[in-house]
């Protein structure tokens, strides 16, 4: 596996973009991803099935909202917390949070990690 920069990683889905790929397929799969790695990782260390994801505005949270839909179908524990209010967000995390809540998943909008008053045992996942 090759390790790219953020600024790289910008080029290689702008080209894959130019070629017919979209933004969406690219949340859709790295969500998938996250909610395959989380699930395993719970399951392997025998931990509590609850899962807190930290969203911000980008569309990091949006992939962080596809895991914790597809993980709340899975029979997960599943809290969201907004740390920037969602009319800064992009449209795809706007988008994905809506669906998140749409299929059961718990969204509560605070202004900062400090804010939140995590449960125990599970995972965090900051988005």
């Amino acid at each position: 596996m090759e390790v790219v920069s953020s600024e790289e990683m910008a080029r290689i889905e702008h080209l894959a973009c130019n070629k017919g790929a979209k933004e969406e397929d690219f949340m859709e799969a790295a969500g998938r991803g996250i909610a395959l790695h989380v699930q395993s990782f719970i399951q392997e260390r025998g931990l509590a099935r609850v899962i807190t994801l930290l969203c911000g505005k980008g569309n990091n949270a949006g992939d962080a909202y596809v895991a914790g839909t597809l993980l709340h179908s899975l029979g997960f524990s599943v809290s969201a917390y907004q740390l920037v209010p969602i009319d800064e967000s992009s449209s795809l995390c706007h988008r994905h949070r809506l669906r998140f809540i749409a299929e059961g998943g718990f969204v509560k909008e605070i202004g900062s990690a400090a804010d939140c008053r995590f449960p125990s045992g599970g995972v965090i996942v900051a988005a």
